[in-house]
Parts: structure tokens; C-alpha cells; sequence
């Protein structure tokens, strides 16, 4: 019995060697990658020459690899050679050169915009985003973000972006807000999906009012801040399917000599399950600041952003909090295209402070059904249609339609 044991236990020892050896990785490659530079992918790999190819480091790297706005799909094969094993990732890239749009019609106001994006500028990975609104009376946002340095841990960000805000509460008639700023920032990379941002915002609000068809400037401010910027994930991306969490913390701080205390937090925490053809999507978002000039509010409730049908531009404060639930089932799948049900619930409160004295407090709680049309070989093609009921009045309810999904 004794070396019937002790047989066995050589066996698997000799069994453990020949597979160590046969699953020892020589080489690492990648194939069907046309506009994504293989070296660019590299980074994302975490089986290096010497280590053993097991399942689910394979499998952690194909994730890796599908959070990459480039990659649709990636298949690892082993392949054994006269000098070692080869590793091979064979990827199915997506189209990421794309036009952007938004249209919304809530109530009175209208609003239309274009413009286009690239995420993988260079097959690099690098953001770049256009775009331009006609409105009230018209908005623009540019977007450079190139995540990696020559290569390292250091990236870079920069935004400038003009929007106009109308409330719900009149400060002129015909009067909105027209807020213009420009951000720089540093970036981080403190572990894969782990990002730390530092930067600086130059920001400019004024108020504005239009008189037949001509604008009035009555009010102005330009400030400074500081910001930090705190990115987390652990998302698995199966094509338009989601699993896994974010979260995005910002804090923002002042430097303006007459706004010295003037900070702003924000945190927005997403979560997405995938059940076989469904998936359900929650975000939660909460926003704090001791802003105490009325018309400079920070935080705006509005359908475009976080309630689908309250309005565009409708509800400001310096509290807010938001949750966002949606239930999107898949009724079509096949080659190009996907199409989406959508059945969704936005509650939010927005509160305006001054003082310690409350001016203006909002609840917010809309629902209703969307349609997804999702053009799966690009990157974020998806046009999206929302039908937002005011389950308080209903006779308030509207359409949002969007480029993207809402969250």
C-alpha cells in the first residue's frame, strides 16, 4: 500500500512538470489588431514570457483586453513552436471613428447637436471628442485625453466646454446662464482600472438675456479651481453586455481671493448585472458644495443628465442626489445590429442652501419605457430613445433621444 502511495505521488509530480512545461509561455502576440498597435496592447497583458497560461489568467486578460473601446472580441490560442509556446490573441476590432447627436424637445425648449469622436487616435487609445449644440442659443465641448505618455503611467486631459443653463426659477425674463471653462489635468495610472486625476479649471458663468433675438450680458464671474479626480472600475464588457461596478469621486476647491471656502464633492457609482439576453444597470450620484450665490449653483437636474423628462436645464442647487434603474432586454442580436427594450426609473432631490436657509427644494421621480438601436461593430453607436413620465404630474411627461446610453 505504502509504494502503491508513493507511486502516485510521483506520478503527479511528473504529471504537474510535463504540463508546467507545456503551458510555459515563450511569446506573446496579437493578430487582426489593423488599427490598434500591438504594443499599445501590450500593456493590458498580464502573462508575461516565463508565465504559466492558466485559464483564468487567460480569462482576466481577455477582460482586460475587451475594456478597450477598440476591442469587440478577443480568442487566445496556445500555439506550440520550435522555440516555446506562443500565446496568441486574436482580436475583432470595432469602427471608432464615429458621429455624435443629441436632439430633445421638453416643453418649450429644443435642443440639437453634432459632432464626432475618436477613441483610439493612433491605435493608441487616445480620446478625442467634437461637439457642437444649437440651443439656447448655442454649446460646444472638446475633449483630448491621451491616456499613456509615451507608454507610461502618465497621461494628460483636456476639456474646454460652453453650456447654457436655464432654471426654473427666473432671475430675468428670458434669462439663462451661460457657463464656459477650460480644465487641464495630469493622470495617474495607480493599477490597471485604478486612475488618479490632477488638474486646474479656469471657469467663466454669466448671465445672459435674450431680447428679440439679441443677448444681454447682466451678471458675470470668472473663478479658479483645483481638482482631484478618482476613477475605479471592474467592468467584464460581452459586446452591449455589462457585469461588474465604477465609481467616479471628484473634489473641486476654489482658488478665486473672493471665493476662498468654496469646494465642491461629487461621487457617481455604477453597477451592471447580465442575465443572458438582459441587463440591469443602476447608478447612484450624490453632489455636495457650499456654493451660497444663488445664480451660481453647481448641480443641475435635467433630462439630458440624470432625470429622463423633467426638462432641459430645470432644477439647480448645491445638494443633489440621483438614482437611475434600468431593466434593458435584447429583442434582436444579430451581425451588425442590436435593439434594446428598455424600462427605466430616475428619483432624484435637488436642494438650493444659501445661508442655511432653503430656497428652493425639488423631488423628482419620472419612469417609462426607451428603445436601444445598437450598431455593435463601433464603438458607443447607440441611439437612444427615452419616454420619461412625471409620475407626480404627468401632463410634464417628454422625449429624450441621445447618442449613447443614457448611463
Amino acid at each position: 500500500m505504502y509504494k502503491f502511495q508513493c507511486i502516485l505521488i510521483l506520478l503527479t509530480f511528473l504529471t504537474i512538470s510535463v504540463n508546467s512545461q507545456v503551458d510555459t509561455i515563450s511569446f506573446v502576440d496579437f493578430s487582426g489588431n489593423k488599427r490598434t498597435r500591438s504594443n499599445y496592447l501590450l500593456r493590458f497583458i498580464d502573462i508575461k514570457k516565463g508565465n504559466i497560461a492558466d485559464s483564468v489568467s487567460i480569462a482576466e486578460d481577455m477582460r482586460r483586453l475587451r475594456t478597450l473601446s477598440s476591442v469587440l472580441m478577443v480568442t487566445p490560442f496556445i500555439i506550440p513552436t520550435d522555440s516555446g509556446n506562443l500565446l496568441r490573441y486574436q482580436i475583432k476590432e470595432r469602427w471608432t471613428l464615429l458621429p455624435v447627436g443629441d436632439f430633445g424637445i421638453t416643453g418649450n425648449s429644443l435642443w440639437i447637436g453634432a459632432g464626432a469622436m475618436e477613441s483610439n487616435l493612433f491605435g493608441r487609445g487616445i480620446y478625442t471628442y467634437l461637439y457642437v449644440e444649437y440651443g439656447t442659443p448655442y454649446a460646444f465641448h472638446f475633449i483630448l485625453r491621451n491616456p499613456y505618455l509615451f507608454g507610461s503611467k502618465w497621461g494628460i486631459e483636456a476639456i474646454s466646454k460652453l453650456s447654457n443653463e436655464t432654471e426654473n426659477w427666473e432671475y430675468a425674463e428670458n434669462g439663462f446662464f451661460r457657463k464656459s471653462y477650460i480644465s487641464v489635468a495630469a493622470k495617474y495610472e495607480l493599477r490597471f482600472e485604478k486612475d488618479i486625476y490632477f488638474g486646474i479649471k479656469f471657469q467663466q458663468d454669466e448671465l445672459m438675456n435674450k431680447l428679440e433675438d439679441e443677448l444681454f450680458k447682466l451678471e458675470s464671474r470668472q473663478t479658479m479651481s483645483g481638482f482631484v479626480k478618482l476613477m475605479c472600475q471592474k467592468i467584464d464588457y460581452r459586446n452591449f453586455y455589462l457585469s461588474g461596478w465604477k465609481n467616479y469621486f471628484l473634489y473641486e476647491q476654489q482658488f478665486s481671493p473672493d471665493n476662498k471656502s468654496v469646494f465642491l464633492i461629487r461621487d457617481d457609482f455604477f453597477y451592471f448585472q447580465h442575465y443572458r439576453k438582459s441587463n440591469l444597470a443602476y447608478r447612484l450620484s450624490f453632489g455636495i458644495s457650499n456654493e451660497k450665490k444663488a445664480g451660481y449653483l453647481p448641480f443641475i437636474a435635467d433630462s439630458y443628465n440624470n432625470i429622463r423628462g423633467s426638462g432641459y436645464r430645470m432644477y439647480k442647487g448645491n445638494r443633489i442626489a440621483t438614482l437611475n434603474c434600468e431593466y434593458r432586454y435584447t429583442i434582436y442580436d444579430k451581425r451588425f445590429l442590436g435593439i434594446q427594450l428598455v424600462a427605466f426609473t430616475d428619483i432624484g432631490n435637488i436642494k438650493a442652501e444659501i445661508n442655511n436657509s432653503v430656497i428652493h427644494e425639488k423631488n423628482l421621480i419620472h419612469a417609462g419605457p426607451g428603445l436601444r438601436l445598437i450598431f455593435t461593430k463601433a464603438y458607443n453607436a447607440l441611439l437612444s430613445v427615452d419616454y420619461g413620465i412625471n409620475l407626480q404630474d404627468p401632463v410634464k411627461s417628454s422625449f429624450v433621444l441621445g447618442w449613447g446610453q443614457y448611463f
